[in-house]
């Protein structure tokens, strides 16, 4: 687990130290730089929320296991959907950029949040 958790801050920090880069080099746009910073912010605060519902209910019932995930799931799509409507509506940010590389980041974490399941499940049967 706390392989997985290095890696994503490895990631987060990549991505922070090529935006900071970015922006110094005048690479994008400000507005391509801001829609980045958004798109990145609204997956780790997914990731974070999905993190903290799985290890908040991985040792309840499973009745309350499928609440926390299932339930969780359903209120983070709606409050994603939300966030990027309101987002894509009111603030001045390169629209392409801020939708590519946020599914680019959904998909990636998904991924790795498959992943960190995995581990943390393969942890507790170990023990």
């Amino acid at each position: 687990m706390k392989k997985i958790k290095s890696i994503f801050l490895a990631v987060y920090s990549v991505v922070a130290l090529f935006l900071i880069g970015a922006y110094h080099s005048n690479l994008f746009s400000p507005e391509l730089i801001l829609g980045i910073v958004i798109a990145v912010l609204l997956n780790l605060l997914n990731l974070i929320s999905a993190v903290y519902a799985f290890e908040k209910s991985i040792l309840n019932t499973n009745k309350q296991f499928l609440i926390y995930n299932m339930g969780g799931m359903s209120i983070r799509l709606f409050v994603l959907l939300i966030a990027l409507l309101l987002i894509l509506k009111f603030l001045n940010i390169d629209k392409d950029g801020f939708i590519l590389i946020f599914f680019i980041f959904y998909f990636v974490q998904l991924t790795a949040e498959i992943g960190y399941f995995s581990s943390y499940i393969k942890g507790l049967k170990q023990k």
